[in-house]
Protein backbone atom coordinates (compact mmCIF):
# COMPACT_ATOMS: atom_id res chain seq x y z
CA UNK A 1 0.00 0.00 0.00
CA UNK A 2 1.05 3.76 -0.32
CA UNK A 3 3.24 5.44 2.56
CA UNK A 4 -0.22 6.52 4.02
CA UNK A 5 0.33 3.20 6.08
CA UNK A 6 2.94 3.07 9.37
CA UNK A 7 5.43 0.76 8.24
CA UNK A 8 5.70 -2.48 10.30
CA UNK A 9 9.27 -2.36 10.69
CA UNK A 10 11.28 -3.19 14.09
CA UNK A 11 11.23 -0.74 16.80
CA UNK A 12 15.15 0.36 16.15
CA UNK A 13 14.69 0.92 12.31
CA UNK A 14 11.93 2.87 13.04
CA UNK A 15 13.36 4.92 15.15
CA UNK A 16 16.69 5.39 13.06
CA UNK A 17 14.26 5.79 9.66
CA UNK A 18 11.55 8.45 11.00
CA UNK A 19 11.63 11.43 8.33
CA UNK A 20 12.22 14.73 9.62
CA UNK A 21 10.23 17.03 7.26
CA UNK A 22 11.16 20.41 9.34
CA UNK A 23 14.94 22.73 8.59
CA UNK A 24 17.06 23.47 11.12
CA UNK A 25 15.91 20.97 13.28
CA UNK A 26 17.93 18.66 11.28
CA UNK A 27 20.94 19.53 12.85
CA UNK A 28 19.97 19.09 16.13
CA UNK A 29 18.32 15.99 18.71
CA UNK A 30 14.44 15.81 18.08
CA UNK A 31 13.42 17.83 20.50
CA UNK A 32 15.21 18.98 23.78
CA UNK A 33 15.11 15.28 25.96
CA UNK A 34 14.01 16.56 29.56
CA UNK A 35 13.76 12.37 30.22
CA UNK A 36 15.67 10.46 27.70
CA UNK A 37 15.75 7.09 29.31
CA UNK A 38 12.56 4.50 29.11
CA UNK A 39 12.41 2.99 32.06
CA UNK A 40 9.69 0.99 32.97
CA UNK A 41 6.97 3.29 35.55
CA UNK A 42 4.13 2.21 37.44
CA UNK A 43 0.61 2.97 36.88
CA UNK A 44 -3.06 2.05 37.79
CA UNK A 45 -2.78 -0.48 34.90
CA UNK A 46 0.25 -1.91 37.04
CA UNK A 47 3.86 -1.72 36.51
CA UNK A 48 5.61 -3.30 32.89
CA UNK A 49 8.21 -3.11 30.53
CA UNK A 50 4.93 -1.72 28.09
CA UNK A 51 4.90 1.57 30.01
CA UNK A 52 7.55 4.19 28.56
CA UNK A 53 8.34 7.61 30.90
CA UNK A 54 10.02 9.78 28.08
CA UNK A 55 9.57 13.51 27.58
CA UNK A 56 10.13 15.94 24.49
CA UNK A 57 10.14 19.50 24.47
CA UNK A 58 10.84 22.05 22.16
CA UNK A 59 9.65 26.03 21.40
CA UNK A 60 7.30 25.98 18.42
CA UNK A 61 9.75 28.90 17.35
CA UNK A 62 12.50 26.87 16.65
CA UNK A 63 10.94 24.63 13.37
CA UNK A 64 10.67 26.55 10.28
CA UNK A 65 8.07 24.72 7.66
CA UNK A 66 9.25 23.20 4.60
CA UNK A 67 9.01 25.05 1.41
CA UNK A 68 7.98 28.39 3.33
CA UNK A 69 4.73 26.87 3.87
CA UNK A 70 2.99 28.18 7.47
CA UNK A 71 2.91 31.43 9.15
CA UNK A 72 6.11 33.45 9.18
CA UNK A 73 5.80 34.20 13.08
CA UNK A 74 3.40 31.71 14.06
CA UNK A 75 2.07 32.25 17.52
CA UNK A 76 4.72 32.03 20.73
CA UNK A 77 3.92 28.48 22.46
CA UNK A 78 5.67 25.00 23.06
CA UNK A 79 5.20 21.43 21.59
CA UNK A 80 5.69 18.59 24.41
CA UNK A 81 5.79 15.01 23.71
CA UNK A 82 5.15 12.35 26.11
CA UNK A 83 5.55 8.28 25.47
CA UNK A 84 3.25 6.53 27.01
CA UNK A 85 2.94 2.81 25.86
CA UNK A 86 5.32 1.06 24.03
CA UNK A 87 3.33 -0.55 21.36
CA UNK A 88 5.99 -2.92 20.31
CA UNK A 89 6.19 -4.65 23.72
CA UNK A 90 5.37 -8.36 23.69
CA UNK A 91 2.22 -7.80 26.22
CA UNK A 92 0.54 -6.47 22.65
CA UNK A 93 1.36 -9.94 20.14
CA UNK A 94 -0.78 -11.96 21.56
CA UNK A 95 -3.96 -9.58 20.30
CA UNK A 96 -1.75 -8.65 16.78
CA UNK A 97 -1.84 -12.15 16.13
CA UNK A 98 -5.49 -12.76 16.73
CA UNK A 99 -5.90 -10.15 14.67
CA UNK A 100 -3.33 -10.27 11.60
CA UNK A 101 -2.74 -7.00 12.66
CA UNK A 102 0.62 -5.68 11.73
CA UNK A 103 3.64 -5.43 14.38
CA UNK A 104 3.86 -1.63 14.02
CA UNK A 105 0.30 -1.15 15.53
CA UNK A 106 0.04 2.62 15.84
CA UNK A 107 -2.81 3.34 13.86
CA UNK A 108 -4.50 1.55 16.50
CA UNK A 109 -2.82 3.01 19.35
CA UNK A 110 -3.74 6.30 18.03
CA UNK A 111 -7.40 5.93 17.45
CA UNK A 112 -7.50 4.51 20.76
CA UNK A 113 -5.62 7.17 22.65
CA UNK A 114 -7.89 10.38 20.51
CA UNK A 115 -10.88 8.67 22.17
CA UNK A 116 -9.89 8.22 25.27
CA UNK A 117 -8.37 12.32 25.32
CA UNK A 118 -11.86 13.02 24.29
CA UNK A 119 -13.37 11.76 27.18
CA UNK A 120 -10.74 12.84 29.58
CA UNK A 121 -11.08 16.91 28.39
CA UNK A 122 -14.76 16.63 27.92
CA UNK A 123 -14.85 16.10 31.66
CA UNK A 124 -13.02 19.46 32.30
CA UNK A 125 -14.60 22.48 33.33
CA UNK A 126 -11.03 24.54 32.64
CA UNK A 127 -9.27 24.99 29.45
CA UNK A 128 -6.06 26.16 30.89
CA UNK A 129 -4.19 23.05 33.01
CA UNK A 130 -1.22 23.05 34.64
CA UNK A 131 1.78 20.18 34.56
CA UNK A 132 0.17 18.32 37.12
CA UNK A 133 -3.20 18.06 35.10
CA UNK A 134 -1.05 16.96 32.00
CA UNK A 135 0.93 14.26 34.25
CA UNK A 136 -2.33 12.89 35.22
CA UNK A 137 -3.58 12.75 31.39
CA UNK A 138 -0.33 10.87 30.90
CA UNK A 139 -0.89 8.76 33.71
CA UNK A 140 -4.90 7.85 32.57
CA UNK A 141 -2.88 6.90 29.08
CA UNK A 142 -0.58 4.33 30.98
CA UNK A 143 -3.42 2.55 32.32
CA UNK A 144 -3.15 -0.50 30.53
CA UNK A 145 -6.82 -1.82 31.55
CA UNK A 146 -8.28 1.23 30.03
CA UNK A 147 -6.47 1.63 27.08
CA UNK A 148 -5.71 -2.32 26.35
CA UNK A 149 -9.63 -2.41 25.33
CA UNK A 150 -9.70 0.32 23.08
CA UNK A 151 -6.85 -0.88 21.14
CA UNK A 152 -8.71 -4.44 20.49
CA UNK A 153 -11.41 -2.91 20.00
CA UNK A 154 -10.09 -0.87 16.75
CA UNK A 155 -7.64 -3.94 16.08
CA UNK A 156 -11.33 -6.38 15.84
CA UNK A 157 -12.86 -3.66 13.86
CA UNK A 158 -10.47 -2.96 10.89
CA UNK A 159 -9.58 -6.68 10.51
CA UNK A 160 -13.49 -7.86 10.04
CA UNK A 161 -13.49 -4.52 7.30
CA UNK A 162 -10.21 -6.47 5.49
CA UNK A 163 -11.73 -9.86 5.92
CA UNK A 164 -14.94 -8.31 3.89
CA UNK A 165 -13.06 -6.86 1.50
CA UNK A 166 -10.50 -10.05 0.36
CA UNK A 167 -14.17 -11.77 0.15
CA UNK A 168 -15.83 -8.96 -1.91
CA UNK A 169 -12.55 -8.60 -4.36
CA UNK A 170 -11.66 -12.28 -3.97
CA UNK A 171 -10.25 -11.44 -7.70
CA UNK A 172 -7.88 -9.23 -6.53
CA UNK A 173 -5.63 -11.29 -4.80
CA UNK A 174 -3.71 -13.69 -6.99
CA UNK A 175 -3.07 -16.13 -4.14
CA UNK A 176 -3.40 -17.25 -0.40
CA UNK A 177 0.12 -14.87 0.35
CA UNK A 178 -1.40 -11.92 -1.27
CA UNK A 179 -4.81 -12.22 0.74
CA UNK A 180 -2.88 -12.41 3.90
CA UNK A 181 -0.20 -10.05 2.96
CA UNK A 182 -3.51 -7.16 2.50
CA UNK A 183 -5.35 -8.59 6.09
CA UNK A 184 -1.37 -7.68 7.62
CA UNK A 185 -1.08 -4.35 5.70
CA UNK A 186 -0.33 -1.36 7.99
CA UNK A 187 -2.97 0.93 8.80
CA UNK A 188 -4.21 3.01 6.42
CA UNK A 189 -5.96 6.93 6.60
CA UNK A 190 -9.17 5.93 5.17
CA UNK A 191 -9.08 3.16 7.59
CA UNK A 192 -8.67 5.49 10.50
CA UNK A 193 -11.10 7.79 9.37
CA UNK A 194 -13.51 5.24 8.71
CA UNK A 195 -13.43 3.96 12.83
CA UNK A 196 -13.47 7.83 13.77
CA UNK A 197 -16.41 8.31 11.19
CA UNK A 198 -18.93 5.61 12.93
CA UNK A 199 -17.62 5.63 16.70
CA UNK A 200 -19.62 6.33 19.50
CA UNK A 201 -18.23 8.11 22.05
CA UNK A 202 -19.51 7.34 25.73
CA UNK A 203 -19.24 10.67 27.25
CA UNK A 204 -22.07 12.70 25.99
CA UNK A 205 -20.30 16.09 26.34
CA UNK A 206 -18.19 18.20 23.45
CA UNK A 207 -20.51 15.39 20.92
CA UNK A 208 -21.54 16.34 17.49
CA UNK A 209 -24.61 14.76 15.93
CA UNK A 210 -24.26 11.20 15.80
CA UNK A 211 -22.70 10.74 19.06
CA UNK A 212 -19.18 11.46 16.85
CA UNK A 213 -16.57 13.77 19.40
CA UNK A 214 -17.10 17.31 18.19
CA UNK A 215 -13.45 18.53 19.17
CA UNK A 216 -11.63 15.54 17.73
CA UNK A 217 -10.24 15.72 13.95
CA UNK A 218 -7.49 13.74 11.89
CA UNK A 219 -4.81 15.66 10.86
CA UNK A 220 -3.64 14.64 7.93
CA UNK A 221 -1.02 14.99 5.44
CA UNK A 222 -2.33 15.39 1.51
CA UNK A 223 -1.74 11.64 -0.09
CA UNK A 224 -2.74 13.14 -3.52
CA UNK A 225 0.91 13.00 -4.68
CA UNK A 226 1.37 9.15 -3.71
CA UNK A 227 -1.59 7.74 -5.77
CA UNK A 228 1.71 5.92 -7.58
CA UNK A 229 1.83 3.78 -5.03
CA UNK A 230 -1.31 3.33 -3.79
CA UNK A 231 -3.86 -0.28 -4.40
CA UNK A 232 -7.25 -1.70 -4.34
CA UNK A 233 -10.04 0.34 -1.99
CA UNK A 234 -7.26 2.96 -0.47
CA UNK A 235 -6.51 3.91 -4.34
CA UNK A 236 -10.18 4.27 -4.99
CA UNK A 237 -10.27 6.19 -1.55
CA UNK A 238 -7.53 8.17 -2.06
CA UNK A 239 -9.39 10.20 -5.24
CA UNK A 240 -11.42 12.61 -2.89
CA UNK A 241 -7.57 14.31 -1.45
CA UNK A 242 -7.07 15.77 -5.16
CA UNK A 243 -8.88 18.83 -4.41
CA UNK A 244 -6.16 19.73 -2.42
CA UNK A 245 -3.57 19.93 -5.06
CA UNK A 246 -0.61 17.42 -5.10
CA UNK A 247 0.29 16.89 -8.86
CA UNK A 248 3.89 16.27 -8.76
CA UNK A 249 4.61 12.44 -7.35
CA UNK A 250 6.65 11.89 -4.27
CA UNK A 251 6.76 11.51 -0.83
CA UNK A 252 3.74 13.38 0.91
CA UNK A 253 5.97 15.15 3.54
CA UNK A 254 8.51 16.31 1.35
CA UNK A 255 7.49 16.67 -2.36
CA UNK A 256 7.29 20.47 -3.63
CA UNK A 257 3.72 21.51 -4.15
CA UNK A 258 2.37 23.34 -6.88
CA UNK A 259 0.87 26.99 -5.78
CA UNK A 260 -2.49 26.62 -4.33
CA UNK A 261 -1.80 23.08 -2.80
CA UNK A 262 -2.46 22.02 0.59
CA UNK A 263 0.18 19.71 2.21
CA UNK A 264 -1.84 18.88 4.99
CA UNK A 265 -5.71 18.46 5.64
CA UNK A 266 -8.05 18.63 8.22
CA UNK A 267 -10.72 15.95 8.76
CA UNK A 268 -13.28 16.48 10.93
CA UNK A 269 -16.24 14.49 12.29
CA UNK A 270 -19.24 16.91 13.39
CA UNK A 271 -21.60 17.24 12.51
CA UNK A 272 -20.60 15.29 9.82
CA UNK A 273 -17.39 14.28 7.94
CA UNK A 274 -15.41 17.11 6.07
CA UNK A 275 -12.40 16.96 4.65
CA UNK A 276 -10.77 21.14 4.94
CA UNK A 277 -7.68 22.87 4.46
CA UNK A 278 -6.32 24.30 7.61
CA UNK A 279 -7.35 27.86 6.72
CA UNK A 280 -10.73 26.82 6.45
CA UNK A 281 -11.05 24.94 9.49
CA UNK A 282 -9.37 27.75 11.38
CA UNK A 283 -12.11 30.32 9.97
CA UNK A 284 -15.09 27.43 10.95
CA UNK A 285 -13.73 27.33 14.10
CA UNK A 286 -13.55 31.84 14.68
CA UNK A 287 -17.01 30.78 12.91
CA UNK A 288 -18.79 28.88 15.80
CA UNK A 289 -16.28 30.25 18.25
CA UNK A 290 -14.52 26.82 19.37
CA UNK A 291 -11.01 27.84 18.31
CA UNK A 292 -8.28 27.77 21.76
CA UNK A 293 -10.43 24.45 22.70
CA UNK A 294 -8.70 21.63 23.88
CA UNK A 295 -9.20 20.41 20.32
CA UNK A 296 -7.54 17.06 20.01
CA UNK A 297 -5.50 15.89 17.07
CA UNK A 298 -4.57 12.18 15.87
CA UNK A 299 -1.47 12.93 13.27
CA UNK A 300 -0.42 11.87 10.97
CA UNK A 301 3.58 11.93 11.43
CA UNK A 302 4.36 10.03 8.25
CA UNK A 303 5.58 6.73 8.97
CA UNK A 304 3.49 6.60 12.19
CA UNK A 305 0.45 7.96 13.88
CA UNK A 306 0.37 9.87 16.67
CA UNK A 307 -2.43 11.75 19.24
CA UNK A 308 -2.25 15.25 20.59
CA UNK A 309 -4.15 18.01 22.52
CA UNK A 310 -3.96 21.62 22.24
CA UNK A 311 -4.56 23.44 25.54
CA UNK A 312 -3.27 26.61 27.13
CA UNK A 313 -0.70 25.88 29.68
CA UNK A 314 -0.24 27.56 32.84
CA UNK A 315 3.63 27.69 33.59
CA UNK A 316 5.46 30.54 35.51
CA UNK A 317 2.92 32.65 36.58
CA UNK A 318 2.18 32.85 32.61
CA UNK A 319 -0.01 30.91 30.44
CA UNK A 320 1.08 29.53 26.90
CA UNK A 321 -0.63 27.78 24.09
CA UNK A 322 1.09 24.56 23.82
CA UNK A 323 0.46 21.40 21.65
CA UNK A 324 0.87 17.88 23.59
CA UNK A 325 1.45 14.95 21.43
CA UNK A 326 0.99 11.48 22.72
CA UNK A 327 3.56 8.97 21.01
CA UNK A 328 3.53 5.21 21.93
CA UNK A 329 7.26 4.59 20.56
CA UNK A 330 10.83 5.74 21.99
CA UNK A 331 11.42 8.19 19.23
CA UNK A 332 10.32 12.11 19.34
CA UNK A 333 7.94 13.05 16.45
CA UNK A 334 8.06 17.03 16.94
CA UNK A 335 10.25 18.28 14.06
CA UNK A 336 8.20 16.01 11.59
CA UNK A 337 6.07 18.56 10.34
CA UNK A 338 2.81 17.64 11.45
CA UNK A 339 3.02 18.53 14.94
CA UNK A 340 4.11 22.38 14.45
CA UNK A 341 1.32 22.40 11.72
CA UNK A 342 -1.41 21.31 13.73
CA UNK A 343 0.06 23.71 16.59
CA UNK A 344 -0.36 26.81 13.86
CA UNK A 345 -4.07 25.44 13.20
CA UNK A 346 -5.15 25.33 17.24
CA UNK A 347 -3.50 28.71 17.94
CA UNK A 348 -3.09 30.48 14.62
CA UNK A 349 -1.47 33.83 14.26
CA UNK A 350 -3.02 37.32 13.45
Amino acid sequence: RALTRAAPIPLIRELRTTRRAFSPAHTRPEGKAMQTDERSTPSAGGSTTALLSGKYEQPRQEFTRPFGEGPSSPTKGVLIQRNTLNQFDSLFKPMISKYRFPLAACGAFSIANSLLLVRILSERKEEEMDEVAIESIVSYLQDLTRVTPEVEKVMKAISKWREAYVEAHASDFKNERERKKYQSDWVANYEISDYLTQTKAESKEGLGEGGTPAHLHFFRYNQWPERGDAKHEEKARMTEEKPFGGESLGDKATVEMEKGASRFIIESFSPSRKLRRPGAWVTLQRDTKTLGKNHVFLLDVNGHFVTSFACRLKRDNDVIPALVVINTTSSSYLSNGAPAAAFDAAFPSS
